[in-house]
């Protein structure tokens, strides 16, 4: 049995100090089938440092952006680079105050190659030091339906890892108005394509917590989220996701914001 090959993709901005443990993580898989894009959305030149350590590792791509475009932007500009390669594999998404954990492609593989039949695969995300998962599963089932368990009656909620078979999904791209988070716009697109996701019941990545200086942290206000809700609007018409699920979904984020 063929073993996958997997793609993933770590986009950082003005963390030059901790993304060497990320890039560890990938570097330190007891799976070798992997190629790392690092995508530096900055041009603190701190991270020249990290970009000489690793220039002859052929198993790793540093994609330098000549200014700030976002996280969304810089996800989709190593997209295109997996699509104008003609990548056959899994693509997984890595935050750069994340790691993998050990076992995260084995595992990946593994359930990959038992349900050939399936291309979206998720396990959990956890704190590294309580070792609490972040990801929340109330269904009692490993098979998810992402609209009506996610976003509609949150029985399955919180951080994840996520794992794609990028044939299925690479004409598909992160918000492009949007320049930070709202991730789930691209993953309701992924929704269309693929009803559900398999979850597995094991870390796939570890983390510290939401730090003070991220998205999470000064994303999630009144200020920001009202100001979001147009642009998501647009993203929404521009994908033609209309569907009554996903327009249920945002009417009620649209409520909770002027509720909050």
């Amino acid at each position: 049995m063929s073993e996958p090959k997997f793609s993933i993709i770590l986009p950082t901005y003005k963390r030059p100090d901790i993304i060497d443990r990320s890039i560890l993580s990938v570097l330190n898989q007891t799976n070798p089938h992997w190629h790392l894009y690092v995508v530096i959305d900055d041009t603190d030149q701190a991270y020249n440092q990290i970009k000489e350590k690793y220039r002859n590792n052929k198993q790793i791509t540093f994609i330098q952006n000549s200014e700030n475009i976002g996280k969304n932007k810089s996800l989709n500009l190593a997209l295109d680079k997996l699509t104008e390669d003609e990548f056959k594999g899994f693509v997984i998404f890595l935050d750069d105050d994340d790691w993998l954990s050990a076992d995260c492609l084995k595992d990946f593989s593994k359930t990959i190659n038992e349900n050939p039949d399936r291309n979206w695969f998720v396990s959990e995300r956890a704190n590294n030091e309580t070792k609490q998962p972040y990801t929340i599963n109330k269904t009692g089932q490993r098979i998810i339906n992402y609209t009506k368990d996610m976003l509609l009656t949150r029985k399955f909620s919180g951080d994840t890892t996520q794992c794609l078979n990028f044939e299925s999904v690479k004409e598909l791209r992160f918000p492009t108005l949007i320049k930070n988070a709202e991730e789930w716009l691209y993953f309701a697109e992924v929704a269309e394509v693929e009803k559900n996701f398999l979850f597995l019941p094991t870390v796939g990545t570890y983390s510290l917590g939401y730090a003070a200086d991220g998205l999470t942290y000064n994303y999630h206000n009144k200020k920001e989220r009202w100001q979001n809700n147009s642009l998501i609007l647009k993203e929404l018409r521009q994908r033609k996701l209309f569907s009554l699920p996903i327009s249920i979904y945002f009417i009620a984020r649209l409520l909770k914001s002027l509720i909050k």
